[in-house]
């Protein structure tokens, strides 16, 4: 089993690195994961992931999650019989299926939740951003929107110009989906409106795949 971490119980850290040696940038990776102490007043467990080679650098994913909160998911699956395989994080899996897709340009995913939201930027099938937006249920459409928008304007930023072009939306993002099209002037779609080529042919299929997109991100990791 692949289980997804929450990422609103995550840190996350995008860090630049030179091209170097595996044992290099695992030195380098190692310091730079010293600066989750910051973050978490108790023990934490943290990994990296290799985003992107390119020119002479390379970008790397750190995360950091607390290891009570490790202990318990690994607990869970153990106890029913599983084999944990991975903990994966929601950004990650959700770039994987687009990566997956050859899907070109500038997508931001937006996954709605009850208590929270997550954005995930990704450009040609390659994770280069993500946001967590923790609110109390009083927060208003129109504040919402604001944020969502400070965050493509950051990209932008970041990315010398590039903007987003299209909008995917996950969960309950069905209701806002009007909204966001109207205050954004791009295309946005559901999740499960994406093409699927995860099924095999003939076989027989009574849910739209689509519907489960980050538990395909999941399985995408191998």
């Amino acid at each position: 089993v692949i289980m997804g971490i929450s990422s609103n119980c995550a840190a996350f850290r995008y860090v630049h690195f030179p091209l170097m040696s595996k044992k290099e940038l695992r030195d380098a990776i190692y310091w730079e994961i010293q600066e989750f102490d910051t973050v978490f007043s108790s023990e934490y467990i943290s990994d990296y992931e290799l985003l992107d080679q390119q020119n002479n650098t390379c970008r790397v994913l750190l995360v950091a999650v607390p290891k009570d909160l490790i202990m318990a998911y690994t607990n869970i699956l153990s106890g029913a019989g599983f084999y944990l395989k991975a903990l994966d994080v929601y950004p990650l899996a959700n770039a994987r299926v687009l990566k997956a897709q050859k899907k070109s340009g500038v997508s931001a995913i937006i996954d709605f939740d009850v208590t929270h939201s997550e954005i995930t930027v990704v450009e040609n099938g390659k994770l280069v951003l993500n946001r967590n937006l923790n609110f109390p249920h009083i927060i208003t459409v129109e504040n919402f929107i604001l944020e969502i928008s400070r965050i493509f304007n950051f990209y932008s930023l970041q990315s010398k110009g590039h903007q987003v072009e299209e909008i995917i939306l996950l969960g309950k993002g069905s209701k806002l989906k009007d909204v966001i099209k109207s205050y954004f002037n791009m295309n946005v779609i559901m999740g499960n409106e994406l093409e699927c080529d995860f099924t095999a042919e003939n076989s027989r299929i009574t849910h739209n795949p689509m519907d489960f997109f980050s538990a395909i991100g999941f399985a995408l990791r191998g």
